[in-house]
């Protein structure tokens, strides 16, 4: 009785892989076909993007890194400042100069209203916030501004 029962579990262990594996070779062999049957266009993405398959179709997707980038400068001898980016760019990095007698409280990343969340899109960060110590003089803050 054991040795049917061993047997048993074998055979039904064999068949039960079997038929896991035959479904994940179909899945993938479908995917295979659609992305074979289906190359992709040879013209139509923009500079700066290429063709990439989405799980259904063919489409362009920006290149990271690529992009046109510019600064964005802001002095003022208040004790908070920001250099905020133009409409459709967002801070890829920044940075804060404190003028003479003056010192650098915080350096960061900011919104219109807030510092990002954790998990926030790098396109929610539109400027680079500085604070300093003192209102006696002239402070600069910084912005790299990336298209997105």
């Amino acid at each position: 009785m054991v040795r049917l029962t061993f047997m048993f579990l074998m055979w039904f262990e064999a068949a039960c892989g079997n038929i896991a594996n035959s479904e994940q070779r179909d899945a993938g062999a479908v995917y295979d076909a659609a992305i074979d049957t289906q190359a992709p266009p040879s013209t139509g993405c923009a500079a700066g993007s290429v063709w990439e398959w989405n799980g259904s179709a063919w489409a362009c997707t920006a290149l990271p890194g690529t992009g046109s980038c510019t600064w964005a400068t802001a002095s003022s001898t208040a004790a908070s400042l920001s250099a905020v980016c133009p409409a459709g760019t967002h801070a890829a990095t920044g940075g804060c100069d404190a003028g003479t007698g003056g010192s650098l409280v915080s350096s960061r990343p900011s919104g219109p209203t807030a510092p990002p969340a954790n998990g926030a899109l790098g396109s929610t960060v539109n400027q680079w916030s500085c604070r300093y110590s003192s209102t006696t003089t002239t402070h600069a803050a910084y912005a790299l501004c990336c298209a997105q």
